[in-house]
């Protein structure tokens, strides 16, 4: 008797753990048993990683507070939304034109972009190299750093295969070189295709960095400065 009644007790408790649920949805009615709410067991770990990552965003907020309270007259958090529309209007025309330069192919952009940076970025950073030297393709083994399609895909995150396609493409199209030891260059040539696009980028970036300046510095209301 005792073994019969245990299974009974079970279906009582669980007929009255559950609960209906109705929930309407544009006039369709939906009936489902659903549990009493309670909050999941959690293994420590993930307790403690939840806590830490609570107590960090609410230290950013504190701080972005403390800047915003020692600094009245600016802060990022007081003009987001401008700022926000600022770098919008600075970066979508730009995509929009890289988008049709490269026929729609955004990843060939990055990969040129990531080969070339490679390329010349040690040796532009040193203030005392001649810039023009990168020009001159003799040079290119004393002037530039070479990369391959391993190292773009572990930098970008894009799968080696598609770089190794993008590279292809580039090749092809006369943008990009290997020489005999697999090393990939951006051809000289490319630097002129690109002038009046670096030309006017930099010119709408120092715009936007002059209005993003002057949404910073707007004072708050009742902070104005009186002058003397």
């Amino acid at each position: 008797m005792r073994a019969e009644a245990e299974p009974r007790s079970q279906q009582w408790r669980l007929a009255h753990q559950l609960r209906p649920c109705r929930i309407d949805t544009t006039g369709l009615c939906t009936t489902m048993l659903t549990v009493p709410h309670r909050q999941p067991v959690e293994p420590r770990q993930a307790r403690l990683s939840s806590k830490q990552g609570k107590r960090a965003v609410a230290t950013g907020k504190s701080k972005v507070m403390e800047k915003t309270a020692e600094n009245p007259s600016g802060g990022y958090e007081r003009q987001r939304h401008r700022i926000t529309q600022t770098i919008s209007k600075f970066t979508l025309p730009l995509m929009i034109d890289i988008y049709h330069r490269f026929d729609g192919d955004l990843i060939a952009a990055i990969v040129l972009g990531e080969i070339g940076v490679r390329n010349v970025g040690a040796w532009l950073s040193d203030d005392g190299n001649d810039a023009s030297a990168i020009e001159d393709q003799g040079r290119y083994s004393d002037v530039l750093r070479p990369c391959n399609a391993l190292s773009i895909a572990e930098s970008t995150g894009i799968p080696r295969e598609t770089v190794r396609r993008r590279v292809e493409a580039l090749i092809a199209r006369g943008w990009v070189y290997r020489d005999a030891r697999g090393h990939l260059y951006v051809h000289p040539c490319v630097a002129p295709e690109f002038d009046d696009l670096s030309n006017t980028t930099q010119q709408r970036l120092r715009e936007t960095a002059a209005q993003l300046d002057s949404l910073l510095s707007k004072p708050l209301e009742g902070h104005e400065s009186t002058g003397t």
